[in-house]
């Protein structure tokens, strides 16, 4: 028993020397480990967004969420993942946020905010009709007169930036032929049901003036256009495409001189191969036309509501809230 206890002795120093480095170990981390803080969180996330890195500031942003969920600022943070996953292109995923942050944030001004920026998106993303309904439904919803304004404005602006996307939209059939004056006439009722208080801060006098000369515009007619085309180049010729014209009218003329000489010489096989292949490029001729009408008509279009985006589109920021993320949103087609 005494001579096993030297032994025992050295186990026990062992021990206690193991316990002790352990809990020193211990100690010393603790005091050097790593702590998320929230500000410095949020500060990270928004240096992040500031230097254009917009899917790392969105998983900076989720994750101040995630770790601080109390905090007052998480609706902000919500908003702004939305807003870089806008930013980033990510197009699909800002609506899935900006649709909870008007789910969980209703009737405030973020919420009226992300309204604004999922209607962005569905645009990047082709979807007009979509944009033009989530705002309808934020008009619906809120009594603040200020914020149906901007909706109205917003809408309008849809409507005579995307005159193409008619069935998406919903145009009627009067406006079949002439989409581009369909969709300056459904914008012009939007810019006029803003109130007469924010007229003049929207510009809408001298947006309506503008659009009424855009709507006696000199239109080409599409179905005028190919009916000329009757007689091959002249619809080409209507359209201001005086040398597609001439060509067009010098190879139907040469199609239709060979096809009537080849039946003529009694060569009827070969005239039935060149009356096939001329009526090939006489229907060309007919299609052209309607194209060429569409195609003048679209650039006219295009030209004339540039110069009103340029002189009298008017860059919202959202009154009397926290500022939102300034855009200036183009959709072409």
């Amino acid at each position: 028993m005494t001579q096993h206890f030297p032994k025992c002795k050295y186990f026990l120093i062992l021990f206690c020397t193991l316990v002790a480095f352990f809990f020193l170990n211990c100690q010393v981390n603790a005091e050097s480990g790593f702590y998320i803080d929230a500000d410095r969180q949020l500060e990270y996330a928004d240096q992040l967004f500031e230097s254009n890195e917009y899917t790392i500031a969105a998983n900076e942003y989720m994750r101040f969420v995630h770790f601080f969920p109390d905090d007052e600022r998480v609706k902000n943070a919500v908003y702004k993942t939305g807003v870089s996953y806008f930013m980033g292109g990510q197009h699909q995923h800002a609506v899935t946020i900006f649709r909870d942050v008007i789910d969980k944030y209703q009737n405030t001004g973020i919420a009226d905010q992300a309204s604004f920026m999922m209607s962005r998106s569905y645009l990047a993303m082709g979807e007009a009709g979509s944009a033009v309904n989530c705002l309808n439904n934020l008009v619906i919803v809120t009594e603040d007169n200020d914020l149906k304004d901007r909706g109205f404005y917003e809408i309008g602006w849809i409507y005579l930036e995307n005159p193409w996307a008619g069935g998406r939209i919903g145009y009627k059939n009067g406006y079949e032929v002439f989409p581009e004056s369909g969709a300056a006439d459904t914008a012009q009722k939007y810019f006029q049901k803003i109130s007469s208080r924010n007229k003049e801060e929207y510009r809408i006098d001298k947006l309506s003036s503008g659009i009424d000369r855009l709507q006696s515009s000199d239109w080409k007619n599409p179905v005028l256009a190919g009916s000329l085309s009757v007689i091959p180049g002249a619809g080409q010729t209507y359209c201001g495409r005086y040398q597609d014209g001439i060509v067009a009218f010098i190879l139907n003329t040469v199609f239709i001189f060979a096809a009537y000489e080849s039946f003529t010489n009694d060569s009827p096989v070969l005239g039935g191969l060149i009356s096939v292949v001329g009526a090939g490029f006489y229907m060309g001729n007919i299609y052209g036309a309607v194209s060429d009408a569409h195609k003048y008509n679209r650039r006219l279009y295009r030209y004339q509501v540039d110069n009103l985006r340029g002189n009298f589109r008017v860059e919202l920021m959202e009154k009397g809230k926290q500022p939102a993320v300034k855009l200036s949103f183009k959709t072409m087609f």
